[in-house]
């Protein structure tokens, strides 16, 4: 029987990692935190917070890891370089990613950490800033259902709507377009519906139908130049080496 999520450590402390480590510590997981600028882990020792020297030793006791960097190449080297997630995480360890990055990365990323026995979930976080210091990110995940069920107490310290699409990087339109736009855009437009179903499991095949309807020029643009200026503006504390 798969054991309870107890430990999660956090890697890029950032403007969403940290109140997402903040968040944890108050509701009583262990939490360890890892990033490139050692002040940003330390900030967050007086909310129980304990800094990890790598990645690798992070993953080493965490139940689940938590990605929250900046680009997709920093992705990779947090999961895979020599002192990476990977090279100390015990098996059956759940990777979840947090970052931005584009399905065919989740999916190759998603690969490798399963043939070293790692559980790979694709979480990525939409909302914002406020939201994340507020605990009221919204997720809309994919990968293992019964990982990310595990994972769900925790996932509901710092997000108050999670929902479960189903495999990690399905496609780009269908996991890029409609969950890191269309979806962002729903929920600021229409936000009391997304609330009241925020522990319904979704239906994929209903989602996707719906997000044809909506993906168009007008939705799409603003949604993409949102991205863009979110990783122009992003804290370089997220960046790992």
């Amino acid at each position: 029987m798969a054991q309870d999520i107890k430990t999660v450590g956090v890697i890029g402390l950032g403007k969403m990692g940290h109140p997402i480590a903040r968040h944890l510590a108050r509701n009583g997981f262990a939490v360890l935190g890892h990033d490139i600028d050692p002040a940003a882990a330390q900030r967050l020792s007086q909310y129980g917070v304990t800094a990890a020297p790598s990645p690798a030793a992070l993953a080493a006791v965490s139940d689940l890891v938590i990605v929250v960097t900046a680009f997709e190449t920093e992705v990779e080297d947090v999961l895979f370089a020599a002192n990476g997630v990977a090279a100390g995480a015990k098996a059956g360890t759940i990777v979840g990613i947090a970052a931005t990055i584009s399905p065919r990365g989740m999916r190759r990323f998603g690969e490798r950490l399963s043939e070293r026995g790692l559980v790979a979930l694709d979480i990525p976080l939409c909302r914002g800033e406020p939201a994340a210091e507020a605990g009221q990110l919204l997720i809309v995940g994919g990968g293992d259902g019964a990982a990310f069920e595990r994972c769900r107490p925790a996932l509901a310290t710092f997000a108050d709507a999670i929902f479960h699409l189903g495999p990690a990087g399905q496609s780009l339109l269908g996991n890029f377009a409609v969950r890191s736009s269309s979806l962002r855009m729903m929920t600021c437009f229409f936000p009391p519906a997304a609330s009241s179903a925020e522990t319904n499991e979704l239906n994929t095949n209903k989602l996707n139908t719906a997000a044809e309807k909506l993906i168009n020029f007008i939705f799409v643009l603003p949604c993409f130049i949102d991205l863009i200026s979110s990783l122009i503006r992003a804290p370089a504390s997220c960046r790992q080496p």
